[in-house]
Parts: C-alpha cells; sequence; structure tokens
C-alpha cells in the first residue's frame, strides 16, 4: 500500500487532515455518496432532476407560489396528522381551495429549509424536514407522495 493511500485512508477514517501535506488530499463527501446510493437503490435514478425539484419546492414555499406547489403533487394526495389520514385530494383545484391545511406553517417552514443533502431516504420515498414533505418518482416524473400536517 502506498504512503499516498495510506494517508488517504487515515484521512477518511479520523474524518479530517492533520496539517502538513495531508491537508493537500482530497476529503470524499461519504455522506453525500452514500446518499445517491441509496437514492439510485430506491428508484431515484434521475439526481439531478430530483435536486430541481428540492429546489422548486423550496424556493416555491419561500415566495408563497401556491400553483407551483399544487402542481408538484402526484394525484391523488394523501394529508396526514400525527400518522392518521386527515385529508385527500383529487387535483390541484382541491389542494389550492384547502391551502393553508394542506400546506400548513410547520410544512412550508420544511420546505424553506429543504435541502437535497438533508433527504432522508427510505422505500418509501425521499422525506423533506421532519417527515412534513415524501417525494417519490412516479410515470410523470418526481412528485410529492404525502404531506404530514
Amino acid at each position: 500500500m502506498s504512503s499516498n493511500t495510506l494517508r488517504l485512508l487515515l484521512v477518511i477514517l479520523l474524518g479530517g487532515c492533520s496539517g502538513g501535506d495531508d491537508a493537500a488530499l482530497p476529503v470524499p463527501n461519504l455522506r453525500h455518496a452514500d446518499l445517491e446510493n441509496r437514492l439510485r437503490l430506491h428508484g431515484f435514478r434521475d439526481l439531478m432532476g430530483l435536486r430541481r425539484l428540492v429546489l422548486e419546492l423550496r424556493q416555491a414555499a419561500e415566495r408563497g407560489d401556491k400553483s407551483t406547489l399544487a402542481s408538484a403533487i402526484h394525484y391523488p394526495l394523501r394529508r396526514y396528522d400525527s400518522g392518521i389520514l386527515v385529508g385527500a385530494y383529487r387535483g390541484p383545484a382541491e389542494v389550492l381551495a384547502n391551502f393553508d391545511a394542506v400546506f400548513s406553517a410547520k410544512v412550508l417552514a420544511a420546505l424553506r429549509d429543504a435541502s437535497f443533502d438533508q433527504l432522508f431516504v427510505r422505500d418509501q420515498g425521499a422525506m423533506i424536514g421532519d417527515g412534513e414533505v415524501w417525494l417519490n418518482v412516479y410515470e410523470e416524473g418526481l412528485k410529492i407522495k404525502a404531506i404530514n400536517s
């Protein structure tokens, strides 16, 4: 094993550089690589599209853009509160008519804070925040799967 390989392994294991010529070694973002692998494992093939969706949702929440948020949903949408189904919406018109219930302050705050690198992923989809919004892959593309208000 070369000395550079050994140094890189030490950097990875220790989580940083100690200075000297170790500082020139690249430190891979293992969290990011792990997230991308888990996303692919659970069916998210278009990672750039997912990045765009998360950014679009964050910007729409910041602007209060109701129509963009409603159009980002896979219908029918199920809305839960504390694990209990409290609403089902067949299309954007129903969501817009009930916007404040669907996109509660808690949900909008989670969307405003959303970041691709902070997604949690499992077999149910990709989660934003503490589960306020779930995303998944559908024939029509990446969409909001469920909202927990």
